[in-house]
């Protein structure tokens, strides 16, 4: 509304004074909607049932979801041949990127490559149990049974809701609590900048702590002495005087 009303006064000078009234309302704050995320206890639950009940597939494609912090398009998109030429990913904004495994997620992953018995590396790296490339609902879906049997099993734990985009956030709060740099943590998660990423920072008050107690730690003074040493000072501040 904003830009319409000045791109009309620029045409219809006489609208002028109809727009200022209206271009004199203060705009409104829209509040960041909150970071949900699991805890690591939770991601291991999660994976955990998921290796037990859904099998190697499944647990390779949660282990990829959170390892990776990709979207999950992203991941409703990796062929067989991602795995092995490593071309980057399309992101967001048909973006480009290439995302790191770790060992362990990647030998999960490679074993569910290898187990699918593909020889084409065009054919999707995760398909429904007919074969055909699982959408985004698709992964919501499987994600969706995990968690809520994992929350039967740990309800203080593990959440009885968890979303593709959650493991994403878990993952990039998990990063930042280990103290992983947030221009890493950027880079990994395909943001334009860092700005986008410091919603993480923000969200978690321990980490906002002990930020500042460690920017403070080798500049405010200790004021705990023993008697010993205050008396010490007490005597020292009275031969200035």
């Amino acid at each position: 509304m904003d830009t319409y009303l000045r791109f009309d006064q620029s045409r219809a000078p006489e609208l002028i004074s109809q727009a200022r009234p209206v271009l004199a309302i203060p705009a409104t704050r829209t509040p960041h909607p909150e970071i949900t995320y699991l805890t690591t206890e939770a991601i291991k639950l999660l994976l955990e049932h998921a290796q037990t009940a859904g099998g190697l597939r499944d647990l390779a494609l949660l282990t990829c979801i959170y390892d990776t912090a990709t979207r999950v398009q992203e991941i409703a998109d990796l062929s067989h041949g991602d795995l092995h030429v490593q071309p980057p990913v399309t992101g967001k904004g048909r973006k480009t990127r290439t995302i790191p495994l770790t060992r362990d997620a990647a030998a999960i992953v490679t074993r569910h490559a290898t187990s699918t018995r593909s020889a084409n590396p065009t054919d999707p790296l995760f398909t429904s149990r007919r074969g055909a490339r699982l959408t985004r609902a698709g992964i919501a879906a499987i994600l969706a049974r995990h968690a809520t049997s994992a929350h039967a099993a740990n309800p203080t734990t593990v959440p009885e809701h968890v979303t593709p985009h959650a493991l994403r956030h878990s993952r990039a709060m998990h990063l930042l609590e280990d103290g992983v740099n947030l221009i890493y943590i950027r880079d990994l998660l395909g943001h334009a900048s860092v700005t986008t990423t410091e919603i993480y920072a923000k969200t978690n008050p321990e980490l906002k702590r002990a930020a500042i107690e460690k920017a403070a730690r080798n500049i405010v003074l200790s004021t705990h002495f023993d008697d010993a040493t205050r008396n010490n000072l007490l005597a020292f501040l009275t031969t200035i005087a």
